[in-house]
């Protein structure tokens, strides 16, 4: 809006690259995000739910419709029920991750819920003609993107396998409790007390067990036999605070299944990223490390991510270094020499005194540390006095940040005038010699920029005035305390 891009800073281009980074990879590596095409979040929801909004589509069984009046998907009520299993009992506000996918040659949507277990997932036939997700890139437009059907990639559906029989569920030990044991009538403080410690118990209780039946799929790949119950009830138990039974036998089971793959007589392998992202840390490696396994899908896409950040990463140090360091409006550096020296200073002080809060203290810079930096870099430039000079200081000190890469990195960085406490001066300096624009809201509520073109040049000495387009002959107007050249001599 002011006239200047993103891309007239390296340090907010690198910030941005980052910022779209974060589709894959947060600030903790080993937290595995996998950007789908073609693919959203949505509310699945019945056909009779969808007749009640006021909206009757014509569906058959098997298929799946786009409601573009209510942002959802609608199955058939048989389908709703048939795979009430298959994605833990949902109910008809829950979310699931919907994508539109080519298998065996015919346009499918696949539904599944996040976190889901083995199994829970469903598969239905889109209906021509309906919307479906498109992803842009740069070789053109995906859609539909195909995905292989050979054996042992599509596990049994959970509510095909309960219905034959292939999995028992024990219940959660409330199922088989008195109400009057496990719902107190009477309200008191040991109640108090019991749910707290509870709750702290139902915070852990979910991850431990979405964590071991994650690694059981991926190593087993097979529908467990005997379970406590499904893994939405046991999320359930801990997101809605389930009585302490439940919580203990929830965590137990974790437990259970995690020795039960370390002392697995057959010692199948077990996926490295998966295990020590989430289990080694506790319990170290008790098994012959062998079984380790680095070529596993997860540790293959988990490698693949952490490359594919790392090169995008010295893609983008590279652009800022060789052209958004080296493509500053050339106005800046002109106008920024009068004070680059001094401009130097302020950067060699911020970068020395950041070196020595690190190597004294053995630790990061605090905004506390920020804030002094800041608060003596202010206090500089305003012993420049008149105005003028401010602003010269301010671009003197930009055009020093482009001109020298930090000594530790070798990279180009303006992130010291980009904080917000300089970064205000810096685009007073900029509009002030017409670099960027002044903002105003119009007669119409919309937002209209101004650039300064010109400059009035009253001399001091003399009724003389001047005019110019020229921003160097401004500041040189300043710098001789505005006095015209014929009075200057």
């Amino acid at each position: 809006m002011s006239g200047m891009k993103i891309t007239d800073s390296p340090w907010l281009t690198e910030q941005m690259a980052r910022n779209i980074l974060s589709v894959i990879q947060t600030s903790d590596s080993n937290k595995m995000r996998i950007p789908a095409p073609c693919a959203i979040r949505c509310q699945v929801v019945s056909q009779s739910l969808a007749s009640m909004s006021g909206c009757d589509l014509d569906i058959e069984v098997g298929s799946i419709r786009w409601l573009p009046e209510q942002d959802v998907l609608v199955v058939h009520d048989y389908d709703w029920l048939e795979m009430y299993e298959s994605h833990g009992g949902m109910d008809l506000d829950d979310f699931f991750v919907a994508y539109w996918r080519l298998i065996d040659g015919e346009r499918k949507v696949v539904i599944m819920r996040s976190p889901n277990d083995y199994g829970e997932y469903s598969v239905f036939d889109y209906v021509e003609g309906d919307w479906y997700p498109t992803e842009r890139v740069s070789a053109g437009t995906i859609e539909f993107p195909p995905v292989p059907t050979y054996p042992g990639l599509w596990p049994k559906r959970l509510s095909e396998a309960v219905r034959d029989g292939e999995i028992e569920y024990l219940g959660l030990p409330s199922t088989r409790m008195d109400p009057e044991d496990s719902v107190r009538r009477l309200y008191n403080r040991s109640d108090v007390r019991a749910a707290l410690l509870n709750n702290v118990d139902s915070q852990t209780c979910v991850g431990a067990n979405v964590n071991a039946r994650s690694l059981d799929s991926d190593t087993n790949r097979r529908h467990r036999p005997v379970q406590l119950t499904t893994m939405e009830s046991c999320i359930d138990t801990g997101a809605q605070g389930g009585c302490a039974e439940d919580i203990d036998a929830v965590t137990t089971e974790a437990h259970q299944i995690v020795q039960a793959i370390i002392n697995d007589p057959d010692e199948a392998p077990i996926d490295a990223y998966l295990w020590e992202t989430r289990f080694a840390r506790i319990l170290g490696t008790p098994f012959d490390p062998k079984r380790i396994r680095y070529d596993g899908h997860m540790t293959q896409i988990h490698n693949f991510r952490l490359r594919f950040a790392e090169e995008y990463m010295e893609m983008v140090r590279d652009f800022v270094n060789n052209h958004v360091a080296q493509n500053l409006d050339p106005r800046i550096h002109e106008l920024g020499a009068r004070y680059l020296s001094r401009g130097y200073d302020l950067m060699t002080y911020s970068r020395q005194a950041l070196v020595g809060i690190q190597s004294n203290n053995k630790r990061r810079a605090t905004a506390d540390d920020w804030e002094a930096i800041h608060t003596y870099m202010l206090r500089e430039i305003d012993k420049c006095g008149a105005e003028s000079d401010r602003h010269d200081m301010m671009l003197g000190l930009l055009s020093a940040c482009h001109k020298v890469p930090a000594a530790s990195t070798g990279r180009v960085s303006d992130q010291l005038v980009m904080n917000p406490a300089l970064f205000d001066p810096l685009m007073a300096a900029l509009r002030y010699y017409g670099i960027a624009a002044h903002l105003f809201i119009n007669d119409d509520g919309q937002i209209e920029r101004r650039f300064t073109e010109s400059w009035e040049l009253p001399c001091t000495n003399c009724d003389d005035v001047g005019i110019t387009v020229n921003p160097l002959e401004w500041q040189s107007f300043n710098a001789r305390g505005r006095i015209c050249p014929g009075c200057a001599g």
